[in-house]
């Protein structure tokens, strides 16, 4: 058996080539026809991954093909009955038959060995011609064409998405080839912010408009600032929490839940000028937070500088060295990811270059005076017209202006709508002699008129919490965030 099967297996090989080839033939039919479809619908309706889809289409009818072919691989029954075809005069379908009995007979064994003599004599592979339908073929061949051409007409997608999704992916390449020579950056830190630029590139390639990409950036830099927040020890964040409850510590409370070490420097430097301001229970109520925020320290060291430090305040004492000695533990804890964080900032900035926020520096003055007439009638009815003038001068750009006046005053937040304030608006009498008067109290709490510096942090605070919870662009965050660092100056 084994002899003969040696015999039959170059046309065997051949049968099963013919059967692949023409399931092939038949199945890339099809999917050529749905590849056209699904090109002409993409000039239609962007479709990003056309093409894509296309190559998978024809891999899988060439998948198709392969395991139908191996399903239906001949016989080698059907193989003899092949040969004999091609001369072997029903010999070699009848040696198959023999050699499958246990014992055959004398007549029998020599009817086999002439079937072998045939299988030598005869080359059925080369005899044998293989069956592929042409015209199939063709028309095959011509829809490939198609769908090339196809190809090159216009896409549906937007031309200024096109140039914005263009320049996007230039600086997303920058961004990644900066991580990769960044030596003071970890493997799983790059890999990190490589992840996030390869997401981002992914999305502008998709996107079928403009408003889309910028979406698709703000998104990438929300996330990249949560990486950047989340990347603060613990403890400084901890203490964020603690020091934003009061006006004195709420900058050293925003440079903590930074980590940004020059900032906590700062901070703590304009804290010790402005403890000396306090009075003896001031620092008690100051000592008990920090108090407060020691017990939440995972850090020995941290959790012992704050208490240190709260029972000194506690006495009325103002000790440089145990500020110093917190301000150390503080930038201490800011060196760590702050790589991670410096490179992610770096990142933000660079994907924000084009986003159309500019900074500038400039001065502006402005005049103006109107005049208005009204008229009146009836308890909180009225109609009025009024006339205005103005005009003014200034710079360009963004615009930073002087910050506050020395021992200004301005209303603390819960203020905001001017509780028992009282208003009124006077009418013109009317013909019978009488004028109306409408008075109206807003509601609201009552607020209180302090000190700038003792309400100023709680407004910027509120300010950057809100920014920070909804998709706002880094460039225009960095904006709010310059212009009260202007204020505070």
């Amino acid at each position: 058996m084994g002899k003969f099967q040696t015999l039959l297996a170059p046309l065997k090989r051949k049968l099963f080539l013919e059967v692949f080839m023409q399931r092939l033939i038949r199945f890339e039919m099809a999917a050529s026809v749905i590849g056209l479809a699904v090109v002409l619908l993409s000039k239609i309706f962007f479709m990003p991954d056309a093409m894509k889809i296309v190559f998978l289409i024809f891999g899988a009818a060439f998948i198709l093909a392969a395991v139908y072919a191996i399903v239906k691989r001949p016989k080698l029954q059907e193989t003899a009955a092949a040969a004999d075809a091609l001369g072997g005069q029903e010999r070699m379908i009848t040696a198959v038959e023999l050699l499958q009995k246990m014992e055959p007979s004398k007549m029998e064994r020599m009817a086999i060995e002439d079937g072998i003599a045939i299988g030598t004599q005869i080359d059925f592979s080369k005899t044998y011609r293989m069956r592929v339908p042409k015209k199939l073929l063709q028309w095959m061949m011509l829809f490939i064409i198609l769908i090339m051409a196809t190809g090159f007409l216009p896409s549906p997608r937007e031309e200024k998405a096109e140039l914005y999704a263009k320049a996007k992916l230039e600086q997303v390449e920058r961004v990644i080839k900066d991580v990769e020579k960044d030596e003071e950056l970890t493997t799983q830190e790059k890999k990190l912010l490589q992840k996030e630029m390869k997401g981002l590139s992914k999305e502008l390639k998709r996107v079928s408009s403009k408003e889309a990409g910028e979406t698709a950036v703000q998104k990438t830099q929300q996330e990249m600032k949560r990486l950047e927040k989340d990347s603060v020890s613990k403890d400084l964040k901890q203490l964020a929490q603690e020091f934003a409850k009061q006006e004195i510590t709420a900058p050293l409370a925003e440079a903590a839940e930074k980590g940004d070490a020059k900032a906590i420097e700062q901070a703590m430097a304009k804290l010790q000028e402005q403890l000396q301001q306090l009075t003896k229970e001031q620092l008690a109520a100051l000592g008990k937070q920090m108090s407060a925020a020691a017990a939440q320290m995972s850090d020995e060291d941290m959790a012992k500088a704050l208490q240190q430090l709260s029972e000194a305040l506690a006495k009325g004492e103002i000790s440089s060295e145990l500020l110093e000695q917190l301000k150390g533990q503080m930038t201490a804890q800011s060196a760590q990811n702050a790589e991670l964080r410096k490179a992610l900032q770096n990142a933000n900035k660079s994907l924000g270059e084009s986003n159309g926020q500019q900074s500038g520096e400039g001065q502006g003055q402005g005049e103006g005076q109107g005049q208005g007439q009204g008229q009146g009638q009836g308890q909180g009815e009225g109609q009025g017209q009024g006339q205005g003038q103005g005009e003014g001068q200034g710079g360009s750009g963004n615009g930073r202006g002087t910050g506050h006046i020395d021992s200004e005053e301005i209303f603390t937040r819960n203020a905001a709508e001017k509780a028992d304030y009282d208003t009124q608006v006077g009418g013109t009498k009317n013909e019978g002699g009488d004028s109306s008067l409408t008075q109206q109290q807003t509601i609201g709490e009552a607020g209180e008129r302090l000190p700038y510096d003792e309400v100023f942090y709680s407004y910027q605070n509120d300010a950057m919490k809100a920014l920070d919870e909804q998709n706002t662009p880094y460039g225009m965050r960095q904006l709010v965030s310059d212009y009260f660092s202007t204020l505070e100056k």
